[in-house]
């Protein structure tokens, strides 16, 4: 079985800087830009209008072999509850050296 590993603010702040995140992110869309790199299309489910909804957004970084996504789910009622109102989980992956599997 697979094993998920969450990070804290605190872990992501001892490892990664601005710079490296302008950085990662100049490198993403230089890839775009080339061809090297895909945003493939959003997933948008309204479950309640104006009260909750979820998207999805994914891509693929061929020239870094790597993938990734980011859930956003917003919810109105909650920051009333003590909640944020939105989250955004992301995830990401590494092809396996042998391609897509």
């Amino acid at each position: 079985m697979s094993r998920l590993l969450v990070l804290s603010a605190e872990d992501v702040r001892k490892v990664l800087t601005i710079k490296d995140a302008l950085d990662a992110v100049e490198d993403a869309y230089g890839q775009k830009a080339t061809g090297e790199a895909s945003a493939w299309p959003m997933v948008y489910e309204q479950f309640v209008p104006g009260e909750s909804d979820m998207d999805i957004r994914s891509g693929e970084l061929k020239g870094a072999g790597l993938f990734g996504l980011k859930l956003t789910a917003w919810f109105s009622g909650n920051p009333s509850q003590g909640q944020p109102g939105c989250s955004l989980p992301a995830a990401g992956g590494q092809e396996s050296p042998a391609g897509r599997s």
